[in-house]
């Protein structure tokens, strides 16, 4: 990760989080992206990027190991792929740039019913090929961009279940 950002010198859990949806706050230099210049426009790839970085940064903060970053087979993609202790956590990132009234935007609300099954169908073939885990997880980190040196993420441990 060559981007400034990565060296964040501020994580923090906001007060009135549980241990299943942490709010967290992220601030440092370059976290985000230049929200001033209005008439500049992010692709939506750029923006997701910003968003993916700063939760990577959150996990190794929070002493928890990548995997894989944007792992890909023939049915689709995982954000970010992570071992919590013995569970191999499937993550999905949304992220928002946040503007003016925008602060309070829920991004998760993004992973619908389509999402979730990808999911579970990815976590399948992905286990399928490393017997090693047989513990998964599904977690959706929500990004918010809120300036150039700061970011929101509401983390949503086991945000949904295994249906099969």
């Amino acid at each position: 990760m060559a981007d400034s950002y990565v060296a964040c010198s501020f994580v923090s859990i906001l007060p009135g989080t549980s241990e299943w949806a942490r709010d967290i706050e992220v601030v440092g230099e370059g976290i985000g992206i230049d929200l001033s210049a209005r008439d500049v426009h992010y692709s939506s790839r750029e923006i997701g990027n910003k968003g993916e970085n700063v939760v990577a940064l959150y996990l190794e903060r929070a002493g928890i190991e990548i995997l894989e970053r944007n792992w890909r087979c023939t049915f689709g993609e995982v954000d970010i792929i992570a071992l919590d202790g013995e569970t191999v956590v499937l993550l999905e990132v949304k992220t928002r740039v946040a503007r003016g009234g925008d602060a309070e935007l829920a991004p998760e609300l993004g992973v619908g019913g389509r999402k979730r099954n990808k999911y579970q169908k990815l976590a399948l073939i992905y286990l399928s090929k490393r017997p090693q885990y047989d513990s998964v997880r599904f977690d959706v980190a929500a990004v918010s961009l809120v300036d150039a040196d700061m970011a929101r993420i509401r983390y949503l441990t086991s945000a949904y279940e295994w249906d099969y």
